[in-house]
């Protein structure tokens, strides 16, 4: 027979198990001699395909069955605990994750590097990135010298998204130089793409750019790695940086675009999930298992980190060969590559045109202009302004304005109540944006400092110019496209939040409104429920619009509707935290394309506040924005169609988003939308849906 699957070390029975078959566990482990007999063998495996489906859709409850019932029977294999494992790690439900781990130990299979991985991808969806490290301690102290299982290329990759989606870039930094020094791995292009974004964003141009150089035949196809360096070299003022970077992701963008009309495209997915493999009855004892993310040779792959596969570790492997889900990414793809083109232009855009020598006029104007705030430069060296490119007059982005406007919650829940440790924070937490410790971290936790209360509570309208403007906000904002839109339609009439948990799509929107000079928006990175229900005070805001939230879970039509099994933003009690930061009038609105989703928020919001603590506001039925009734329970309505003015879509017309180009490559035209006003004594402020400022009406956003 063969090795056994999913191996995590070389030869010898740790881990692989005797006779290759995946049953096998550690020697004088309960019940490692038990065979089972074909049919029974099969009928593993039949279930292990069923609980990878409901992993996949993230049905925690029916996972949660046939996993009872193989432990029960004692016919549970290392498959059937990993791939429970992701079914807990997809529904965010760590605790019990952490708990199958130990329960693998304890029924004799050694857990192996897919196991580990499996949980660290389930801490890292939290940001929790000291418990990442706690589990890579874990795995070198085995007390056996065959039991340690040393990171391949994947769990590096899982690790450094993690830190990417939570801003640690010193952790990230420091994991990325173990690679080669420590585990002798090489570098795949998902581990390029993440640390060079990771150190761009941090403003470390110099260090991100020479590993893209040094990986330059690797990254040559992905656009996202010059993208990130042109924004940080806009930031940064540094144009000619970003002008280069810009036309060499334009140039990636097509590269890229050849070659999936070519070879029909990796089937990758920048946002995607990734479950472990399920073996089928024919490679059962056949010696061969998981190897890079495919079914082959299993000898070498994960003893060396090395192998056929190996440099395809990372998000990409774990799906070749999936054709229907290759077909089904086609469109994010498509969609994702359409914004890269765009944002791409804009800062080729932007530097072609501030790279452009100043008239006599322009220079004097200029020169009469007050001082906006600290350059970029200053803001980032404490002070040391530095001389701008020779023979060329530049307008360096207000950076040190732009971080005002920026609140990033990471370290805010250790802060508690205490106004000091979360001016602190705040503070803190703004390096991975690139602010320097020392002089600029001082200033911003003084300025933060002035904008808590002593409770520590954040005075949001403070952080803006106009602070008696209204307050709108959205969450779930993602790369700010539409905040940004809505804000410039918007100026001199209100102030806008963006609030998004993911840090690396804030600080995709904290460029674009800082290179856009959208000085009325302000960008929030961090938990949305937290910072609504302990940070931002009560009856703070005049709007709040949560556009295309992600459901639970992907299949909701066979399951109890009212029971998402998969952890979600919009529940019970974020909207009674809603409730509270809304003014008197102020409006709430959701937009979805899930018509299961949509009826879940329908029926939440009916049970919590039917008559009570919201009205709905009628949509046009007839006309070019005419909506029609989708669903209705008491006063709370689900409209079908797409939302315009009436429900605080301004600026609708006036751009694409994401999920507008989405819909046009996915042909996808449902929407659905739940517009509602909370109850009070009084109407909304003056202006909530106003028409835009004489200025701000001829503008369009930067990126």
């Amino acid at each position: 027979g063969g090795r056994g699957q999913l191996s995590s070390r070389g030869g010898g029975r740790g881990g692989r198990g005797r006779g290759g078959d995946e049953w096998a566990r550690r020697d004088g482990a309960p019940g490692w001699t038990k065979t089972l007999d074909a049919e029974t063998q099969a009928q593993v495996v039949a279930d292990n395909q069923s609980m990878a489906k409901h992993a996949q859709h993230k049905q925690l409850t029916e996972a949660t069955a046939i996993y009872e019932k193989l432990v029960a029977a004692e016919t549970a294999n290392r498959f059937s605990y990993t791939i429970f494992l992701n079914a807990c790690a997809r529904c965010d439900a760590v605790e019990q994750a952490s708990e199958t781990l130990t329960h693998m130990v304890k029924a004799g299979y050694s857990p192996d590097v897919v196991a580990y991985t499996t949980l660290l991808k389930a801490h890292c969806a939290r940001g929790d990135i000291a418990a990442a490290d706690a589990l890579l301690l874990q795995m070198a102290a085995a007390p056996n010298v065959r039991d340690v299982v040393k990171p391949n290329v994947r769990f590096v990759n899982t690790y450094l998204r993690g830190c990417l989606l939570a801003g640690h870039v010193d952790e990230g930094w420091a994991l990325f130089k173990r690679l080669g020094s420590q585990w002798r791995l090489e570098p795949d292009l998902s581990t390029v793409e993440y640390i060079v974004q990771l150190l761009a964003q941090a403003l470390r141009l110099g260090e991100a750019e020479a590993l893209a150089t040094k990986y330059a035949a690797l990254v040559a196809a992905e656009p996202a790695i010059p993208l990130a360096l042109a924004r940080a070299a806009a930031l940064a003022a540094e144009f000619r940086k970003c002008e280069a970077h810009a036309r060499d992701t334009l140039s990636a963008i097509d590269r890229a675009e050849a070659a999936a009309d070519g070879t029909g495209g990796d089937g990758s997915d920048d946002d995607s999930d990734d479950e472990p493999r399920v073996p089928t009855p024919v490679s059962l004892g056949t010696g061969r298992g998981y190897n890079g993310g495919n079914w082959g040779s299993a000898q070498k792959v994960v003893a060396d980190g090395k192998g056929a596969n190996s440099t395809a570790g990372g998000k990409r492997a774990w799906k070749t060969g999936d054709e229907a889900r290759a077909r089904s990414n086609d469109a994010y793809r498509s969609a994702r590559r359409a914004g890269q083109r765009s944002d791409a232009q804009s800062l080729l855009d932007l530097a072609v045109a501030l790279l452009k020598p100043k008239s006599k006029k322009q220079k004097n104007e200029e020169d009469a202009k007050p001082d906006a705030g600290a350059t970029t430069k200053e803001a980032n060296t404490d002070g040391k302004k530095a001389a701008p490119e020779e023979g060329v007059m530049l307008t360096k982005p207000d950076l040190a304005g732009a971080l005002h406007r920026l609140v990033l919650c990471k370290g805010l829940a250790a802060a508690g109540a205490d106004a000091k440790k979360a001016a602190r924070a705040l503070a803190k937490a703004s390096r991975a944006f690139g602010v320097k410790q020392g002089a600029s971290e001082e200033r911003l936790r003084v300025y933060f400092k002035s904008r808590l209360t002593n409770k520590g509570v954040l005075s949001l309208p403070r952080l803006f110019a106009e602070p008696k403007l209204p307050l709108k906000a959205e969450i779930c904002s993602g790369t700010g496209e539409w905040a940004c839109a809505q804000a410039l339609h918007d100026e001199g009439v209100a102030n806008w939040l963006a609030m998004e948990w993911r840090t690396d799509r804030t600080h995709v929107a904290f460029s674009r409104a800082a290179l856009g000079g959208v000085k009325n928006l302000a960008l929030v990175g961090g938990d949305a429920a937290m910072l609504l229900g302990e940070r931002a005070g009560k009856g703070v805001l005049d709007a709040l619009y949560v556009n295309h939230p992600e459901p639970p879970q992907q299949n909701g039509a066979e399951l109890d509707p009212d029971a998402p099994q998969g952890k979600h933003l919009l529940t019970s009690a974020f909207f009674k935290s809603v409730h509270l930061a809304l003014k008197d009038g102020g409006m709430l609105c959701i937009v979805s394309d899930s018509q299961w989703y949509a009826g879940l928020l329908l029926r939440t919001l009916a049970g919590l506040y039917d008559g009570a603590g919201f009205y709905n506001v009628p949509q046009p039925t007839k006309g070019d924005e005419a909506m029609r009734e989708h669903a209705r329970q008491g006063v709370i309505i689900v409209y079908e169609g797409r939302p315009g003015p009436a429900s605080g879509h301004n600026a609708s017309g006036d751009f694409r988003s994401y999920f507008d180009r989405l819909w046009d490559t996915s042909r996808k035209t449902e929407r659905y939308v739940i517009c509602l006003r909370k109850k009070g004594g009084g109407v909304p402020a003056e202006g909530i849906t106003g028409k835009p400022s004489v200025e701000a009406a001829g503008r369009h956003t930067i990126l």
